[in-house]
């Protein structure tokens, strides 16, 4: 049938996107975080390092990362709303030293409802926006502006209010 696609060899590996990459790629235990090094010029890969880092440190670090760019688009990242940031980094690094995994779970649990509220909150502001449901929308508006104007390489002026 001239419409079907060859068939592949028996013998042949899959195709990678980046050819380069596909025979230095380490397969990861899903236990264990594993740095690797490459030496180039042999085309080797040394493990270099293996840590005891378990899978529930590595949610954790995904929940903290989620929640940090959560704040970080919701909230924002100026100077005067640093504390927010500041706070999330300091309940993470005090919960390092708990050994109680319920109370762990109940931390991280914590963490990924609050950034799933600031998600939830921002999308449902932006649908009351889309719906014109008696909001202010001279904000709204602005930011429609300035991301028509940055999208041709303009900047709104800003205006003088005295």
């Amino acid at each position: 049938d001239p419409l079907r696609r060859p068939a592949r060899p028996t013998n042949a590996a899959p195709p990678h996107r980046n050819h380069r990459t596909a025979a230095l790629s380490p397969k990861l235990d899903p236990n264990k975080f594993q740095i690797w090094k490459y030496q180039r010029e042999e085309g080797v890969r040394l493990k270099k390092e293996s840590t005891g880092m378990g899978s529930e440190a590595l949610h954790a670090v995904k929940i903290y990362r989620h929640l940090l760019k959560s704040v970080k688009k919701h909230i924002g990242q100026e100077d005067y709303k640093r504390h927010f940031r500041d706070f999330i980094t300091e309940e993470f690094k005090e919960s390092r030293a708990l050994s109680d995994p319920a109370n762990i779970q109940n931390k991280l649990k914590l963490a990924r409802d609050y950034a799933y509220l600031l998600n939830s909150v921002h999308h449902h502001k932006e649908l009351l926006f889309s719906y014109n449901i008696a909001v202010d929308r001279s904000d709204e508006v602005k930011r429609i502006l300035g991301k028509s104007a940055a999208s041709v390489g303009l900047q709104l002026p800003e205006v003088y209010q005295p």
